[in-house]
């Protein structure tokens, strides 16, 4: 006994039907376990960041500027309890310092401490003096940054961050608070660089988090950027993968407009960012091994969980504000330094998402 033709057509209708209803609870069971590998890895590193605080009585540096701008010979700030974090040469990120607390030895060995954590120059001369000459790397730094480290890695962010054949981008950074500009540039998240314009000397230890560690954000993820040339056409499909050009001068000017408020200033950056409609900057996230703000680490929570993210006065990412974002639906992950981790949607209020940022606000309004 055989089918006819409609009797096919109508169990092929069926078919296509159950596929059509079967293949978005495939992709959302996909989607969930990418999400608990993501969960997974914020908790690793909120645990190493607790491990490194035993060893070292304060929490890992996010690169160390004073060769930079500041270094001149005087000794380390005090209370630097990691001399080899303090080494006026490099620009090594958190997530390098963290490396021993992640099972991660062999690569952290791999590092030369002395040189610097960027591909373009090792930032001094072989006498030891500070220089922007272009002094090659070995091959051996360049292998260690090109390893992807699966624990910064978020599945969700198909981006592997593979920039210039010179490192690899991450998924997840650490929290350097509000805005810098309106507080005498002085950090008041979990991340902290010595010898770096309101920094100096200083050094983040759990006693610094006034707020509480269960009420502080300690590390959350942004999507990488494309590493795409930003005129080309689709730039503006992607609004959490770009860093945006801020259409108003965030520094003193409009402090001395009124904005002297720490608060009004933040809500006032958060808005003028969310109106810009141009695309500047496509390299967010390049370097894992990189404490910079934008280009290696820094989420600033003066912006709203997947909003967009803008570079600061005179087109700085340093200056500006990296939004917390990622490919999950609804919001982001976001590890506290007491360890446990937390799912925060786009829609949390301001004041919320401003508290979690902050380490010595006083802020104990969280849920």
């Amino acid at each position: 006994m055989g089918f006819t033709l409609i009797e096919l057509l109508v169990v092929i209708a069926i078919i296509g039907v159950l596929i059509a209803l079967l293949l978005p609870a495939v992709q959302a069971a996909r989607e969930a376990a990418r999400r608990n590998t993501c969960t997974n890895n914020l908790k690793q590193i909120a645990l190493a960041m607790a491990n490194y605080h035993d060893a070292f009585n304060a929490y890992p540096p996010d690169g160390t500027r004073a060769g930079r701008h500041q270094w001149d010979g005087s000794p380390q700030p005090t209370g630097v309890n990691d001399v080899r974090d303090y080494n006026p040469a490099n620009f090594f990120s958190m997530q390098v310092h963290l490396l021993p607390y992640l099972d991660q030895n062999p690569l952290y060995d791999r590092f030369n401490q002395n040189r610097g954590a960027t591909y373009w120059s090792d930032y001094f001369n072989p006498d030891g003096q500070y220089s922007w000459n272009n002094n090659p790397i070995h091959d051996t730094q360049i292998s260690a940054r090109m390893t992807i480290v699966k624990t910064y890695m978020c599945p969700s962010d198909p981006n592997p961050g593979n920039f210039d054949r010179q490192a690899h981008g991450h998924s997840y950074s650490p929290n350097v608070g509000q805005l810098r500009n309106f507080r005498g540039w002085y950090e008041n998240g979990v991340s902290y660089t010595p010898g770096w314009d309101g920094a100096i000397g200083q050094v983040t230890r759990v006693d610094s988090i006034v707020d509480g560690t269960s009420k502080t954000c300690a590390w959350s993820e942004w999507v990488k950027g494309p590493a795409v040339d930003i005129n080309q056409t689709y730039a503006n499909k992607d609004p959490v993968g770009f860093v945006w050009a801020f259409p108003s001068d965030p520094g003193g000017s409009q402090l001395n407009n009124g904005y002297g408020d720490l608060t009004k200033g933040d809500v006032w950056f958060n808005d003028q960012c969310q109106k810009s409609t141009t695309p500047t900057w496509s390299w967010k996230g390049e370097y894992w091994t990189m404490g910079h703000a934008g280009r290696g680490t820094g989420l600033c929570f003066s912006v709203k969980p997947n909003g967009k993210s803008c570079k600061g006065e005179g087109g700085d990412p340093g200056d500006g504000g990296m939004a917390a974002s990622s490919r999950h639906p609804g919001g982001v992950n976001m590890a506290m330094l007491d360890g446990s981790v937390q799912f925060v949607t786009g829609n949390i209020d301001y004041s919320v998402w401003w508290a979690y940022g902050s380490r010595n606000g006083n802020d104990n309004t969280q849920p």
